[in-house]
């Protein structure tokens, strides 16, 4: 139990670093930036110049609906391109999109080697979710 107590603080601190850096990237805008415009538009611009964790926060936001419309599609594209550059979080949100068929046609093999890639990365998250799937005999063959 103590493990993972330890293993969720150092997730949640490094999610906190993750943004920390985000933020200094984006000189610390909010709503808006300097030009006039919104996080998204902003976002949207990294992403399209290759800032995989830009192309990272697009997808959770078209998945989630936050600050852009709920889009399974959209998410897909940037997680695949965030996972294109070997972003250990990226590829680990391609393999949930194939495990719960968002975007994509339901496929826990696909999904599987997805995680597997994530894993390769260090993914601590994906080892859990292999790990607990193969004790439970749950959709990760």
């Amino acid at each position: 139990m103590r493990q993972l107590s330890v293993l969720l603080v150092f997730l949640f601190s490094s999610l906190v670093l993750a943004a920390t850096i985000l933020c200094a990237q984006t000189n610390g805008s909010r709503a808006k930036t300097t030009q006039g415009q919104s996080d998204a538009e902003f976002l949207k611009k990294l992403a399209e110049s290759g800032n995989a964790p830009a192309q990272l926060i697009l997808g959770e936001m078209h998945l989630h609906g936050k600050g852009l419309p709920r889009d399974n599609s959209e998410a897909l594209r940037w997680f695949r391109a965030a996972a294109e550059q070997r972003n250990a979080e990226a590829l680990r949100k391609m393999g949930f999109m194939y495990e719960s068929g968002l975007g994509v046609e339901r496929n826990p093999e696909l999904a599987a080697e997805w995680y597997g890639r994530a894993m390769d990365e260090g993914d601590l998250l994906s080892f859990y979710k292999v790990g607990f799937g193969y004790l439970e005999e749950v959709n990760i063959p």
